[in-house]
């Protein structure tokens, strides 16, 4: 669906609060457009003295946000495991982390 609106105002004003709710998203394109249209629906360019409505539309193109992205990125998936065997590797103290769940089973 294609929104109009009354100004260029109005239209930045409602692609800000849209582009607000996807944090992992942003403009890499973003023109507002005036589009004009005859007001008795005809078809065909209106006459210079023909009265028209005069509304604009957003065109935009949007692009990951990489920044944000690796931001949220760097937060995520991350615990420690500690040992007293200090010969172990790390691959092998979490192969013994994870096979704790063929020894202790859930009950």
């Amino acid at each position: 669906m294609r929104m109009s609106f009354a100004c260029v105002p109005d239209a930045e004003a409602e692609a800000r609060r849209w582009m607000s709710g996807l944090p992992y998203h942003q403009f890499s394109k973003m023109i507002i457009l005036e589009v004009v249209e005859r007001k008795e629906h005809k078809i065909g360019r209106p006459r210079k003295d023909e009265d028209v409505n005069i509304s604009y539309v957003i065109d935009a193109e949007i692009e990951m946000n990489a920044n944000a992205i690796e931001k949220d990125r760097t937060k995520l998936g991350r615990f420690l495991l500690a040992t007293n065997q200090l010969d172990l590797e790390p691959e092998q103290i979490l192969n013994y982390y994870k096979g704790q769940q063929n020894v202790e089973p859930r009950r």
